[in-house]
């Protein structure tokens, strides 16, 4: 019985202990579930979170946006009219600055194009009243306000300059916008128009540091790229797409941080590699406004350029960058810009510096001579290289820049010292005793002047002048062998070039 017992309480504990872990079972399982519950209640509740925050902030953000249109909408006062002149109600300079601020925190490029044209408008609208209060310059005055609007003014110009960038001035449409866009850009580099300077002369020096700012930004974050890809696809074409006044607009804004910058090299050197290798843009502002040209001369820019192709690195700097194609527009153009400024040359004795860089700069486009192509018609060049359509429409203008090389006016200048040293002999001869009557004397007279006339040593000034010009034909001819008759007749034509090369 003791054994049955005892087999009959152990086999009882076993079972409690069987009961016990079942039962341990059922609550871990239990407890899982309830876990379960709970983690997918509690990502409920998070994804309920996010998207209320997301809703939120849609309608937040659209609110937004929508109180910013209604207050620009009451700021700029736009017309139903398109057509109709723009004459708005001016407000308060702060309050404008204020809603600018609105603007540019939420400005898409794409979809405020409308409204920031017409804030352009109401700017330059701002800036010609003569009330100080609602002049846009007047914020600059608050210090609270100097600094913020100083970002502003740069940010507003800066986007006038990204909208430029994909304009067609051929297009009706987009010159209208590109000659607003000129005029904020032309009005916010210069104090000139400013009412503000001028009933207060005081504050000149100030707003001049300003405007310097201002241009020095524009050309740190790529002005004269973007003037030079609006100045070529509008001149780049059988006939300009530009007047007068928006080429001297462009032509202004480009200078004007050259001036300001007193022509530093950095930025002579930015000028001459997006500006003046523009194809025949010298040709076209000779032609469309010679005030820009006069300013043009007047700054001595043609004899500032010689002074920086002089110099090796910067000569290799800029044909290194440049392609052929605007090597030779580049060339083009500094041959009618010297042309111009020929009677300055000549007073400040620079004929030789002159001679010397355009040699030298022909001498590198001979290195590069692979890549031009015969003439395919009398029209102009024709280049073997890839490049741009619209540059061959413009080949012809840039070939008139180049013939001014081999012109009367230019062969003078290049053998200015050769002639004078004729000119010098030759009165020297004049003066001698006329000869006898005799035929037999006559002849002995002319033998022995012959015999005692002064000769050129090939070390003299005079010969080193002379030899000059001479490699800098040579090698035109050899580059732009398909101008080759063009420049032996220009050469020959006249009767100033073989007379003096035959006393030579």
């Amino acid at each position: 019985m003791c054994s049955k017992e005892f087999v009959f309480s152990v086999t009882l504990k076993r079972e409690i202990i069987n009961i016990g872990k079942s039962g341990r079972k059922i609550d871990n399982k239990t407890n899982t579930i309830r876990n379960e519950r709970k983690l997918e209640c509690l990502a409920r509740q998070i994804a309920v979170i996010k998207i209320q925050s997301v809703v939120r902030g849609f309608l937040e953000r659209r609110r937004l946006k929508q109180s910013i249109k209604n207050e620009v909408s009451g700021l700029l006062q736009i017309p139903t009219d398109k057509d109709s002149e723009y004459h708005p109600k001016l407000k308060p300079a702060v309050e404008v600055y204020k809603t600018i601020k609105k603007v540019l925190y939420k400005f898409k490029e794409d979809d405020d194009k409308e409204a920031f044209l017409y804030l352009c408008r109401y700017l330059l609208c701002s800036m010609d009243s003569d009330d100080i209060k609602v002049c846009y310059i007047a914020v600059a005055l608050k210090k609270e306000f100097v600094l913020s609007w100083i970002q502003q003014v740069k940010d507003i110009n800066w986007k006038c300059c990204c909208y430029l960038r994909e304009l067609k001035p051929e297009n009706h449409v987009d010159f209208s916008v590109m000659m607003l866009l000129l005029r904020v850009l032309i009005v916010f580099t210069s104090t000139s128009t400013w009412k503000i300077v001028k009933s207060t002369p005081a504050l000149a020096p100030g707003l001049n540091q300003l405007c310097n700012n201002i241009m020095g930004d524009l050309n740190t974050r790529g002005l004269y790229p973007i003037l030079q890809g609006l100045l070529t696809r509008g001149l780049s074409r059988t006939k300009c797409a530009f007047n007068q006044t928006s080429l001297s607009a462009m032509v202004t804004i480009a200078l004007r941080p050259l001036i300001a910058a007193n022509f530093s090299d950095n930025l002579l050197t930015v000028f001459v590699l997006n500006i003046m290798s523009v194809p025949a843009v010298i040709h076209h502002v000779s032609n469309l406004s010679q005030e820009c040209l006069t300013l043009l001369v007047t700054h001595r820019l043609f004899k500032r350029s010689l002074d920086l192709l002089s110099n090796e690195q910067s000569t290799r700097i800029i044909f290194n960058t440049l392609e052929g194609n605007y090597a030779l527009c580049l060339l083009a153009n500094m041959v009618h810009l010297g042309f111009v400024e020929l009677e300055g040359l000549v007073e400040n004795t620079i004929k030789f510096m002159l001679l010397f860089v355009f040699w030298k700069t022909v001498r590198n486009m001979y290195r590069i001579k692979i890549q031009f192509n015969s003439l395919a018609s009398c029209s102009g060049l024709v280049f073997s290289q890839k490049t741009d359509p619209s540059l061959h429409a413009s080949m012809p203008f840039v070939v008139k820049q180049l013939q001014l090389l081999w012109s009367e006016k230019m062969i003078r200048l290049m053998f200015a010292d050769l002639l004078n040293y004729i000119e010098i002999d030759t009165e020297k001869a004049s003066k001698n005793p006329s000869p006898s009557k005799n035929i037999i004397k006559k002849a002995l007279d002319k033998a022995s002047t012959k015999s005692s006339g002064s000769k050129i040593k090939l070390d003299s000034s005079v010969s080193t002048s002379t030899c000059l010009p001479c490699v800098l034909y040579q090698r035109t001819i050899n580059t732009l062998s398909q101008l080759r008759m063009d420049i032996l007749g220009g050469l020959s034509y006249n009767d100033v070039l073989l007379p003096i090369c035959g006393s030579f």
